[in-house]
């Protein structure tokens, strides 16, 4: 909860955390996807072999995808303090 606040911001940070949490719920719907492929295989180094595959490739695409998104919504949102904040200004100087 405090990483989305800190990258989004708190206007919007119990909605953001809600989605976040839901998240959760349905992850814990895959356990029994887990419990099959180990009755199938007979160990649980294949089911921690493909979480750590699957955190690999989250990893992976908050680098590539995320990342570039997060700097995108920061410059907007510096853009538009500064455009508030000149418009501040002007008006206080009366121009």
């Amino acid at each position: 909860s405090a990483t989305s606040a800190d990258t989004f911001g708190t206007k919007h940070a119990a909605k953001i955390y809600g989605v976040l949490y839901c998240a959760k719920g349905v992850a814990a719907l895959l356990v029994p996807l887990g419990n099959l492929l180990m009755e199938a295989t007979g160990t649980w180094a294949t089911v921690l072999y493909i979480c750590a595959t699957m955190d690999l490739i989250a990893a992976f695409c908050a680098i590539a995808v995320l990342r570039p998104m997060l700097r995108k919504h920061h410059a907007r949102n510096a853009e538009l303090a500064a455009q508030q904040g000149a418009g501040g200004l002007a008006v206080q100087t009366g121009h």
